[in-house]
């Protein structure tokens, strides 16, 4: 019984101390993405190599953000930058080639495809230049 009264004061002590008020607004304007490539077996497919040359990113400009979330107040400056980074961005132009079959997203394998700290942002496409694919199938390609 003693316990729960102790446990009791703790978790309310933890309570009051997490209820100070209003959180302000996060000044980060940058952020970290990680892109990471992964799919399911394919029955017949030995291996499926995939060369992917480039990735991009698309950001939106302002205005389309306020178009699909008229919400969204921000401010001027922040807005003005948007508008001027808006557009595609590289986010990778090291050249990878993964064995899709080898990843198998059952089993919770996956490979990374790169990372990279970009501004805050709304980014609405990602292209992937893919320079060649090569499908193994009973040992001949």
């Amino acid at each position: 019984m003693k316990n729960l009264i102790i446990i009791g004061l703790v978790f309310s002590v933890l309570l009051f101390a997490g209820c100070t008020g209003p959180l302000p607004p996060p000044t980060e304007k940058t952020g970290k993405l990680m892109l990471s490539i992964t799919d399911k077996k394919v029955d017949g497919l030995e291996s499926l190599y995939v060369t992917i040359s480039s990735v991009e990113l698309h950001m939106a400009a302002q205005e389309q953000e306020q178009n699909q979330n008229a919400d969204v107040n921000s401010d001027t400056n922040q807005e003005q930058e948007q508008n001027e980074n808006a557009g595609w961005i590289l986010f990778s132009s090291e050249e990878k080639t993964f064995d899709i079959m080898s990843l198998d997203s059952t089993q919770g394998l996956k490979d990374l495809l790169g990372e990279k700290t970009l501004e805050t942002g709304k980014y609405t496409q990602i292209r992937f230049t893919v320079k060649e694919v090569k499908a193994v199938i009973n040992g001949e390609t």
